[in-house]
């Protein structure tokens, strides 16, 4: 708890600091608000994860497969910028799913192919036109 509460004091002096960005102050206070929870909280029972607002609720993704997701949408909307930037959204996304199902097919995908194949390393590509297309709407 001792380095949690320097970590804390740290942070603090540094988001009263004249040249801190809003976003890290505001980082700074809700890791001291968290760990004061924990302090005081911890001893009762309250485990570090729900102290600090981490614990899944039932049905919520990790972290790690949001990002996945997050990184893997970036893709599919680079492919359609790079590769179908002159077709309407819902004529890209059946694209995007045929180069993909393509993709799935060759030993060795190039462009549109490519990327895809790179974006289903972070997470499965949607087969569904309308998820694809949710993902090509969201920017």
């Amino acid at each position: 708890m001792s380095r949690m509460r320097r970590l804390a004091a740290v942070l603090a002096d540094v988001a009263r600091t004249p040249s801190c960005p809003a976003e890290l102050a505001g980082d700074a206070a809700w890791f001291d608000a968290s760990a004061r929870t924990y302090e005081i909280e911890g001893p009762g029972g309250m485990d570090l994860a729900t102290a600090f607002g981490l614990k899944l609720k039932p049905g919520e993704s990790p972290w790690w497969e949001i990002e996945r997701r997050e990184r893997r949408d970036r893709v599919v909307r680079q492919v359609r910028a790079e590769f179908f930037a002159d077709l309407s959204v819902a004529d890209a996304a059946r694209a995007i799913i045929r180069e993909n199902a393509r993709a799935a097919r060759q030993s060795r995908p190039t462009g549109a192919a490519l990327l895809l194949t790179e974006a289903g390393r972070l997470a499965s590509v949607p087969r569904s036109i309308k998820r694809v297309r949710e993902i090509l709407d969201a920017k």
